[in-house]
């Protein structure tokens, strides 16, 4: 055998062993479980909204004291809700889209700031009227990417404006 794998499960940001001795290579990934998550738009934009008052850090592994949630809930009222791997996974997420701006550390991600992108759409879909709008017309038409949802908040404060002029 020219190489040798053990199988493994993978899941983003998993620590990684590799072992290497020619002619055998070995892949060793450790991982208590495998997570399959679906974008939550709404966690995109409350990370957007957080992001913009305070920056803050995503772990994988946080298991906050009733003291920690309550300090949590108040100083970042957008984000306290999510259960710590949705929110890894949906910070990764929203850096990958670049609508955010990261340092990645030993243990999580810190969100610094929004970059230019996530400024321009945090802009679009900030108010509540604009938002809810949005989420109805994606569900109705059964898309929810992060495209779709811009052209979709695009267009409602279209129709808003439009509105606005022919009063």
């Amino acid at each position: 055998f020219d190489f040798l794998l053990l199988s493994y499960k993978f899941f983003i940001d998993n620590f990684y062993y590799f072992f290497h001795s020619s002619p055998f290579f070995c892949v060793i990934i450790i991982s208590e479980e495998v997570i399959t998550l679906k974008m939550d738009i709404e966690c995109i934009r409350d990370i957007l909204l957080q992001a913009e008052e305070k920056s803050f850090m995503a772990s994988r592994r946080y298991n906050p004291t009733p003291e920690d949630k309550e300090d949590d809930d108040k100083n970042f009222p957008y984000i306290a809700k999510y259960e710590s791997e949705k929110l890894f996974y949906h910070v990764n997420l929203a850096d990958e889209l670049g609508l955010i701006k990261v340092n990645r550390m030993l243990g999580g991600t810190v969100v610094n700031d929004l970059s230019a992108q996530g400024h321009l759409f945090l802009a679009d879909i900030r108010e509540e009227n604009v938002w809810n709008k949005t989420k109805e017309i994606s569900k109705q038409v059964g898309a929810s990417s992060l495209d779709t949802v811009k052209q979709i908040a695009v267009n409602v404060i279209s129709s808003l404006v439009s509105g606005y002029f022919q009063k």
